[in-house]
């Protein structure tokens, strides 16, 4: 796929959005991921943070070695 066609954001707005959907019944406060090290910046314009236990200036060069090197995320349902 081609960059900046935002179709990933759209797909990753609307997964989000079903999960806010269902929250309340289901009582998730949190969606959580794996994302592969290339892609981190990628949910980090999509609101994602990383979690407390990575150390983001480590990940460059852990990325660079193995590709698919991943990384946990969070984002609060609230900021859907």
């Amino acid at each position: 796929g081609r960059k900046g066609m935002r179709i990933g954001t759209a797909i990753l707005d609307s997964i989000c959005k079903l999960i806010k959907k269902m929250s309340k019944k289901l009582g998730i406060g949190y969606i959580t991921l794996d994302a592969y090290c290339s892609a981190r910046k990628f949910y980090i314009n999509n609101e994602f943070k990383y979690m407390k236990t990575h150390n983001p200036k480590k990940l460059k060069r852990k990325s660079k070695r193995d590709p698919t090197t991943s990384v946990g995320m969070y984002k609060n349902i609230e900021k859907v």
